[in-house]
Parts: C-alpha cells; sequence; structure tokens
C-alpha cells in the first residue's frame, strides 16, 4: 500500500510539473537567474565593480543633466510602432544588443540603472525588465532614489552626451528569457491562470481594460519624496488587499510595458512570487480584439 501511494504521488508530481511547463510559467520561472538588486548613491561612487550607468530618463531630460559617464537608455529611443499598428512595442533584439555594444556592454556587464520615476514614467524599470529579457547575466542594479538622490549628495553631475568614449566595443550574446514577457493570445487561451494588474490611471482604466484584470496604479509601487521601491511586506500587503494573489503568476502590463516594468521589477526585487511584464499592453490587447 505504502509503496502504491508512493507511485501515485511520483505520477502526480510528474504531471504537474509537465503542466507547469506546458502553461509556461512556476516551473519555468527562476528567479535565480537573475542578479537584480538596489544600490545606494554612496555605494556605486565608491564601488570599483566597472559599473556602466544607464539613464533611463527622456533623452532632453538627460541632455539637462546626468550622472557623469551615464548613458542614454530611454525607453522612447527603443520602442516602436509595429506593422500592425501596436505603438511602444520593444525594438527587435539584434539591435538592442547592437546599442548595448556601442556602449561597452556585454551580456556580463554589471550595470545599474536610473531615472525619476517622473519624467521617466518608470522606465528604470522598464530598462530592467529589458535587459532581463534580453538574457543578460551580469548584475543589475537600481539606483536608491535616483538622480535626485545622487545629486543630494553632492556626487558628479554633466551636461550633454557623454564625454567619454567606448574604445573597445563589446558582443553581446542574447538569450531570450521568454518566460518574462507573454502576449494577448496567451492570456485569453489561458485565462484564469493569471491574476492580471492594470497598473494605468483611473482615466485610462474606465476607457477599457483586460477582462479580469485589477487595477493598482504603478505610483503605488513607490514611496517618498526619492519615490524608492516600496518592500516586500508592503507588496504583499498592496497585492492582497486588491484581492491579487502574489502565489499566482502576476502579469503587470500598461499602456506598452514601460509603467509594467517599473512595477514588474520593484515585485521581481522582493521576490514574492512570478512575475511577467505584458509588454505589449492595452495596445495589444485592443490590437488583437479589434482583428479578431
Amino acid at each position: 500500500m505504502i509503496l502504491k501511494n508512493t507511485a501515485i504521488s511520483l505520477m502526480v508530481f510528474i504531471i504537474m510539473c509537465s503542466t507547469g511547463i506546458r502553461q509556461g510559467f512556476s516551473y519555468e520561472w527562476k528567479r535565480d537567474a537573475l542578479d537584480l538588486g538596489v544600490i545606494t548613491p554612496l555605494a556605486l561612487s565608491h564601488s570599483n565593480k566597472g559599473w556602466i550607468v544607464l539613464d533611463c530618463r527622456p533623452k532632453c531630460e538627460f541632455l539637462k543633466g546626468h550622472i557623469k559617464g551615464a548613458f542614454s537608455f530611454s525607453w522612447e529611443d527603443f520602442t516602436y510602432t509595429d506593422q500592425t499598428g501596436v505603438k511602444y512595442r520593444i525594438v527587435p533584439p539584434k539591435r538592442l544588443a547592437r546599442a548595448l555594444e556601442e556602449m561597452g556592454i556585454d551580456e556580463k556587464t554589471p550595470l545599474v540603472v536610473y531615472g525619476d520615476a517622473d519624467t521617466s514614467w518608470g522606465g528604470e524599470g522598464w530598462a530592467a525588465w529589458v535587459l532581463s529579457w534580453l538574457g543578460h547575466q551580469g548584475s543589475i542594479r537600481l539606483l536608491s532614489g535616483g538622480l535626485r538622490a545622487w545629486e543630494d549628495k553632492g556626487l558628479p553631475i554633466e551636461e550633454g552626451e557623454p564625454r567619454w568614449s567606448v574604445s573597445s566595443p563589446k558582443t553581446y550574446n542574447v538569450h531570450l528569457r521568454k518566460w518574462l514577457n507573454i502576449s494577448a493570445a496567451t492570456i485569453k487561451r489561458r485565462r484564469g491562470q493569471y491574476e492580471l494588474v492594470d497598473v494605468r490611471g483611473l482615466f485610462e482604466w474606465l476607457r477599457g481594460r483586460v477582462p479580469g484584470a485589477t487595477r493598482i496604479s504603478w505610483k503605488e509601487f513607490y514611496e517618498g519624496h526619492l519615490r524608492s521601491p516600496i518592500g516586500p511586506q508592503k507588496l504583499k500587503k498592496l497585492l492582497e488587499e486588491n484581492g491579487v494573489d502574489p502565489k499566482k503568476p502576476v502579469v503587470y502590463y500598461c499602456t506598452g510595458g514601460v509603467r509594467s516594468g517599473y512595477a514588474w521589477f520593484v515585485h521581481m526585487l522582493t521576490g514574492i512570487g512570478p512575475a511577467i511584464n505584458f509588454e505589449g499592453g492595452i495596445e495589444e490587447w485592443n490590437r488583437r480584439t479589434l482583428t479578431k
């Protein structure tokens, strides 16, 4: 009887594992594959790790003043309208890789992303998602407090284009982590298997959303005058108060993946459970609905 029960349990486990893999979440969600974290301005300024810094605000803001030596990496420069009319799509991986190579970045380079959670619209989180999706193997750190915290410490700022050049461009090898993204078709086909969180504003939400989604503004994912990411306990409470089960895969979306990329990054920093950024957002959802 014991052997029989053991065999049955083993069969159930194998079925559950294969189902999880086929469905594209749970057993494929590999949080440990990502080296994500937060770094303070002073820690960054004193580090000899060889960090390359990416400013994720709009290019016009970058030119007004940025961390000395940083490169501009704004979502505005790496999104486009695709052939079906969906706006804010991420450019092809090869183009992203080429841009990173020109900055002297390969897939193992330690990177720091920053913004201001205002003009960047959460672009620092979006950048962390893009890099993770590309298959970045090096460390990715969010600068705590962004540019404002850096300036508050009296650390060096410069204006205009970077005043140093890359002497030897790198080769960036792409290994997409497809499990960090999802399509409108998959969401519709696997309805009920994900927790859907719409991070847009109220008026955007009222104009239309993905059926079954819960609205939690992306602004709820940071706090304080420096707009720092909320921690694990606050995020868990925020989700549960809105009826979102963090034990299920949480799919964040907005208009085109930027604000939801920030929410995704905060979620991943806490390590409370699987999270996915629906990069196509409501733009892809609406286009798919209109064409079906």
